[in-house]
């Protein structure tokens, strides 16, 4: 079996469905859009994660899979545990097996945590399982958050 097939069938991943507030690429990283006016709204649409302003990331809570691309209010699948392939970006720094994950800059993608992003723990969005020394798609686990 190919090793997707395998790690679908183990049953160890969590999906719980969204609503695209824009356009969400399959593999990326998604977060609770908090722009949304109704609190209800905050906890039901999702967009491609990125980090704020200050360099913060915003509730990021999994990766999008299945389907492809998904539009704004289209529903969305959203691994919120579990392996998961997911975008980073191991250009600088590369990523390393075993590597925390932080929100980066450019939606949806993720990259090592290190001291230029911050040292903030509570910003670990998941752990790298392969390596990776550019802008690709690598296997990462997710630890569920909520």
């Amino acid at each position: 079996l190919e090793q997707a097939t395998v790690l679908l069938h183990q049953n160890r991943r969590v999906v719980e469905t969204f609503i695209a507030s824009g356009a969400i690429a399959e593999g990326a990283w998604v977060s609770l859009d908090l722009g949304q006016a109704a609190d209800g709204d905050k906890s039901l649409f999702v967009v491609e994660a990125d980090t704020d302003a200050a360099g913060d990331p915003e509730a990021v809570i999994g990766v999008a899979i299945e389907g492809g691309a998904a539009a704004a209010g289209d529903r969305v699948q959203v691994q919120i545990a579990g392996l998961v392939g997911a975008k980073v970006d191991g250009t600088s720094p590369n990523i390393a097996i075993g590597d925390a994950l932080f929100a980066s800059t450019a939606a949806g993608v993720a990259v090592a945590l290190t001291d230029a992003t911050g040292a903030n723990i509570k910003g670990v969005i998941g752990t790298a399982c392969e390596a990776a020394s550019g802008a690709t798609t690598v296997l990462c686990l997710i630890t569920r958050k909520f």
